[in-house]
């Protein structure tokens, strides 16, 4: 049974979001990152073949590596429009580990 619990979603044009989410496929739980696309016609979120399946006890690693790039590229916190630091995150322990959510802003 496939399942999948979306965490986010991050817009990355005016017709593409990469989304986040919790899968389970065949027993094995992981985390999914993928590009969605919406179909014109039906204006359904479809996923693309671009996306990677991350096992979570490899996440902390690759979300390291993400963050050594932006900086290696000259990236700060200051010159990002989209900074995390800014926004307040509400922490969750699941199965999976902590989960991070924004904290809704109503």
């Amino acid at each position: 049974m496939n399942k999948e619990n979306i965490i986010t979603q991050i817009k990355k044009n005016s017709n593409e979001v990469y989304r986040i989410s919790e899968k389970e496929y065949e027993g094995y739980r992981f985390i999914d990152v993928r590009i969605y696309y919406q179909d014109r016609k039906t204006q359904e979120w479809k996923p693309t073949t671009k996306g990677i399946s991350i096992m979570p006890n490899n996440a902390e690693e690759i979300i390291n590596g993400i963050l050594k790039a932006m900086e290696v590229m000259g990236f700060t916190k200051e010159s990002t429009s989209g900074n995390i630091d800014n926004r307040e995150w509400v922490k969750e322990e699941t199965e999976l580990g902590n989960r991070y959510t924004l904290k809704d802003e109503s």
